[in-house]
């Protein structure tokens, strides 16, 4: 759990092909490894409830009480982790496409910029 948190990466690194399952399709676990790189680059503040609540599966009361923070820090601090994860994500993105925009109307409005 140590290295799922962000303490002690590199004596503890997950390795996805060993936990992963054995039918997931390539492009599954490329998905997978991104993520875990995404949450990785994660301050520890915003890392630890985020992977306590969404991986580990605690409540948020008991990602509260563990992390002797108040119930609504906890909160805010998943909200912020998911928010940086999303603008992380699209960043990347992006730049695999090259800067493309993204949905027709992002592509329609560089189409109608002079």
């Amino acid at each position: 759990m140590l290295a799922r948190l962000g303490f002690n990466r590199d004596a503890l690194a997950i390795d996805l092909d060993e936990i992963a399952s054995a039918c997931a399709q390539p492009a599954q676990l490329s998905e997978l490894r991104r993520l875990y790189g995404i949450v990785a680059e994660l301050p520890a503040d915003v890392r630890v409830p985020l992977v306590l609540h969404r991986i580990e599966g605690l409540a948020l009361a008991e990602v509260a009480r563990v992390t002797k923070m108040s119930l609504s820090t906890v909160k805010r601090r998943i909200q912020e982790a998911e928010a940086r994860l999303r603008e992380q994500g699209e960043r990347r993105e992006q730049g695999e496409r090259g800067g493309e925009p993204r949905g027709r109307a992002e592509r329609e409005r560089r189409d109608e910029t002079p």
